[in-house]
């Protein structure tokens, strides 16, 4: 059977006259895309905006990160009338320029390939000098981590900053959706930000360190992480690393998580964590509808 045209499912030009822009930021990417657009939609209330998160992400073979490699796509419907989420306008952010995890790229020019001063013409190219590109990244995961855990504790005191709010937010929170490399990454960087917010527990431990381990196996933090963080790691399990999706598969994991057990949370709040290397943390929060 031939495949049919888009002009042929939708009708003539059905998407001659829509805007479209292509936003890459690592792991954030979609969420800046969706932001973004959030934004658009406040100006243009009467339009509708479809977000698609997708990549395709590996490893050398071997590597400490391939099990943390991917790929995957999760597409979202953006209105001004939300029927599963409206999100508020507030966004803490944290940036910094750190080399946690790239994709190399090195210029050599054709006369060192070559050995002489000839400039002939590759596939095309009439420059000089030819660029090689590694599809896979350059990494240090324990310094990636670091970089996690200190973007993600800025932008949530950024976020208290910008929405005006004093108190521990975390506790408007009914669950927290953060970017998920791995099943388990949310409920050991969040840590951190739960020891913040409470210092007096670091109080009686004079190495800060050793003191977070004990609170990451103590059992508010535990019982704690099985109300709030675990419904979204569900899915994880069982999918997998989405690099861009991650945060949205893991809102799809609470919402069938809630959906099963027959919980009421409608007006209930989730916060969002969202992390992409290089390195940004995006801090927010929305109302179920």
């Amino acid at each position: 059977m031939k495949k049919k045209s888009d002009d042929q499912k939708f009708g003539e030009n059905s998407f001659a006259n829509c805007d479209v822009t292509d936003i890459t930021f690592a792991c954030i990417g979609a969420i800046d895309a969706m932001q973004v657009n959030l934004d658009y939609l406040r100006l243009n209330p009467t339009k509708k905006v479809i977000v698609v998160a997708t990549d395709n992400a590996k490893y050398d073979l071997n590597s400490t990160g391939e099990y943390t490699q991917g790929a995957g796509a999760i597409a979202m419907l953006l209105t001004t009338n939300p029927k599963i989420l409206a999100f508020d306008a507030a966004v803490g952010v944290a940036t910094r320029g750190v080399f946690d995890f790239f994709k190399p790229r090195q210029t050599i020019s054709k006369n060192e390939i070559l050995g002489t001063t000839e400039n002939p013409e590759w596939f095309g190219i009439q420059e000089n000098e030819v660029t090689f590109y590694k599809e896979q990244p350059v990494f240090d995961g324990q310094y990636s981590n670091q970089c996690y855990i200190k973007q993600i504790t800025e932008a949530y005191q950024n976020f208290k900053s910008e929405s005006g709010k004093t108190h521990k937010v975390y506790q408007d929170w009914e669950n927290i959706l953060m970017h998920l490399p791995y099943c388990f990454q949310a409920r050991r960087t969040f840590v951190e930000i739960y020891a913040k917010e409470n210092p007096n527990l670091l109080s009686q431990n004079p190495d800060n360190l050793i003191g977070i381990k004990e609170i990451a196996k103590s059992d508010d933090y535990l019982n704690f992480v099985q109300k709030t963080i675990f419904p979204s790691e569900i899915a994880s399990g069982q999918v997998g690393n989405l690099y861009t999706g991650s945060i949205f598969l893991g809102m799809l994991s609470t919402l069938c998580y809630h959906l099963q057990n027959e919980a009421e949370i409608t007006n209930k709040k989730m916060g969002f964590i969202a992390y992409g290397s290089g390195s940004k943390s995006k801090v927010f929060e929305a109302e179920v509808q």
